[in-house]
């Protein structure tokens, strides 16, 4: 046949040669330019996702909020007056309907990735703590949201306010 001739042995042979010319064009340098290489690359540096974490941040702190006023409101309804989604509200509280909103964030909107998952725990618990002094800084802003006597005992629970008044 043709293997007399060397015909199927030489293009054997031909492609052995041509692979290892790649690789040994394709092989990265040895010794101290290798490593200086490798530190000159500037797309090596991992960036920070800062903005998917504040944006996550800011709206678990909304969330955490809406659900604090949420269920305010709904445990002032009589409980005849209440329809379903209203009587589910009150069932939950002002934690199980930020853990809710939370949810729809992290499921509906795709924020499940790391930052964005940190910038709701963050924002959540910011908010969480964060929203006495606030009402303390903004009077005006909350006594739109809440009550002025559930103001009051916001402020007296946190001890930024006295039962006197001082």
């Amino acid at each position: 046949m043709n293997q007399s001739q060397g015909g199927p042995q030489k293009s054997f042979q031909e492609r052995i040669q041509r692979i290892n010319a790649q690789h040994e064009e394709e092989a990265p340098p040895q010794g101290a330019s290798a490593s200086r290489r490798k530190r000159a690359a500037p797309e090596d540096k991992p960036k920070l996702p800062v903005v998917p974490f504040l944006i996550a941040a800011v709206l678990a702190a909304a969330c955490v909020l809406i659900g604090s006023i949420l269920a305010f409101h709904m445990k002032a309804i009589p409980p005849n007056a209440r329809n379903l989604f209203e009587n589910s509200a009150a069932v939950l509280g002002p934690f199980g309907l930020a853990g809710l909103f939370l949810g729809v964030l992290m499921i509906g909107f795709g924020m499940r990735d790391k930052p964005h998952v940190l910038g709701i725990v963050v924002g959540a618990g910011v908010m969480y703590f964060a929203e006495p002094y606030l009402a303390y800084l903004l009077p005006d802003l909350w006594s739109g949201f809440y009550t002025p006597q559930h103001l009051e005992n916001m402020l007296m629970r946190t001890g930024l306010v006295t039962p006197l008044g001082h």
